[in-house]
């Protein structure tokens, strides 16, 4: 039997977040790029690249792949996230999600 692994859905990795779209803000994925539910995002030029070795500003929402810049929401402030759900956090980044809480379940 053929076994097949999901990866994170769409705002899996949110457990809670303020009222309306306080904690969310929309950003540009580069045409080609692919960016995954949970991912830490920084900010490359006008665009939202996987974080590498900048300032993490946020993390995507929804599964992206890129036809042409395409925009995409990202939480970014006054929220809590499960951090074993995100892609690109490697520890204790606090100082990287100043304004988001980190919970480890």
């Amino acid at each position: 039997m053929t076994q097949k692994t999901q990866g994170v859905q769409d705002g899996e990795f949110l457990l809670s977040e303020s009222n309306g779209s306080r904690s969310r803000e929309n950003g540009l994925i580069q045409d080609g790029d692919t960016i995954v539910a949970g991912q830490v995002v920084e900010v490359s030029g006008n665009y939202l690249k996987p974080l590498t070795t900048g300032t993490a500003v946020g993390i995507v929402w929804a599964s992206v792949v890129a036809d042409g810049d395409t925009s995409v929401a990202y939480v970014a402030r006054d929220a809590e996230v499960s951090t074993a759900l995100l892609t690109g956090y490697a520890g204790s980044a606090a100082a990287d999600l100043p304004s988001i809480i980190l919970r480890t379940a």
